[in-house]
């Protein structure tokens, strides 16, 4: 597979979908802005609906929607969804206050628009690589 900066996986993306594609890049401008918390909430939110999509199956929930990709991604990229899933959890259903991430020894605040945008930094590219496989067959070049 090839591998694709961010725009490009955006560029991409916006060939199945201008809606998703639009927001995408709503994200990067977000990232530049520094705007965390909005950021990562958009972006979990957009990985999972352009999953469901993909799966045209918008009933099911995150968890099954992630493993019937399991014909079109590795076990580890798959695996990389279920982080991605775990962190979108954090986000929308629990207190960010008390939540900490760590990363090489270092607490970072959930609710801090700083951990946000470090975390869109540390996922995103092989988040959109991976939207941009499991879109590559829906997508009439």
């Amino acid at each position: 597979m090839a591998r694709y900066n961010n725009i490009e996986a955006i560029d991409y993306i916006y060939k199945y979908s201008k809606y998703y594609g639009n927001v995408l890049y709503e994200c990067e401008e977000l990232y530049k802005e520094e705007k965390g918390i909005i950021l990562i909430n958009i972006f979990f939110n957009m990985i999972e609906n352009i999953i469901k999509s993909v799966n045209e199956e918008y009933n099911n929930d995150f968890v099954n929607s992630i493993n019937k990709l399991n014909n079109v991604l590795s076990e580890r990229e798959i695996n990389f969804l279920h982080k991605i899933r775990k962190y979108r959890n954090c986000y929308a259903h629990k207190d960010l206050n008390i939540l900490f991430l760590d990363i090489d020894g270092i607490a970072y605040n959930y609710a801090e628009d700083d951990t946000a945008t470090l975390l869109y930094k540390i996922l995103s590219n092989k988040a959109y690589n991976i939207l941009v496989k499991i879109i590559k067959n829906k997508i009439k070049d």
